[in-house]
């Protein structure tokens, strides 16, 4: 979007045309510079009006800048904003029957490559057992291996393309248990995550749902 300065009235501002006149608009081009001028014709009370605009212009030495910008004068949207965007229309849509029934379709749901055999080896490392750790996905530790073993109820994830293109991935894990907070801390750790989003409390219920696995207290 250029920026723009008019001249050619005491107020910076061209003068109403004549009644009767007629109004001409030229552009010039001088090297960088764009001048846009509107010829305001003799009317019948004579006389004559120019207005000129200037693009791209250096006032008070300093140049203009200059960006480009949608019509309504607001950034692009990103692809982040755009997918949320998306995300929140259809859930809208949905609305609550339709939310439930898409949940209850998913206690159906067979993935087509359901093996699950180190979950079933380390059923101590498990919150809950009803849930396999898929071997095909799952997130292999490596750090302090051995003597620690490369297990923890993790699985990599990835939103289809055909839904949103965003390109991310991300680890859906188990709330850890006091047992496998060591678990959890390497592989933070390894992997290096920049978000951790938590869908549970440490307590529900008057039931333990997570492990403490932040300090309450942090001392300086």
């Amino acid at each position: 979007m250029s920026t723009k300065r008019k001249t050619g009235s005491p107020a910076g501002q061209s003068a109403a045309p004549v009644k009767g006149s007629k109004i001409r608009r030229t552009r010039k081009k001088t090297g960088k510079t764009t001048r846009e001028e509107e010829t305001e014709d003799a009317g019948p009370a004579g006389g004559a009006t120019v207005a000129t605009v200037e693009e791209n212009q250096i006032e008070d030495g300093t140049a203009i800048e200059t960006k480009p910008a949608d019509k309504a004068g607001l950034k692009p949207k990103g692809k982040s904003e755009t997918a949320l965007e998306k995300f929140a229309a259809d859930i809208t849509a949905k609305k609550i029957e339709g939310l439930r029934a898409e949940f209850a379709s998913l206690a159906t749901y067979v993935p087509t490559d359901p093996a699950a055999t180190v979950f079933s080896q380390h059923k101590d490392k498990n919150r809950y057992n009803n849930i396999p750790c898929l071997d095909r996905t799952r997130v292999v530790l490596k750090y302090q291996v051995p003597p620690e073993t490369d297990y923890i109820h993790a699985n990599w994830t990835m939103i289809p393309e055909s839904l949103v293109k965003l390109g991310n991935k991300y680890i859906c894990c188990q709330a850890p248990t006091e047992a496998t907070l060591n678990d959890w801390w390497r592989m933070i750790w390894q992997e290096k995550p920049k978000h951790i989003i938590m869908l549970c409390r440490v307590v529900e219920n008057g039931k333990p749902k997570c492990a403490q696995y932040w300090p309450l207290n942090v001392y300086w």
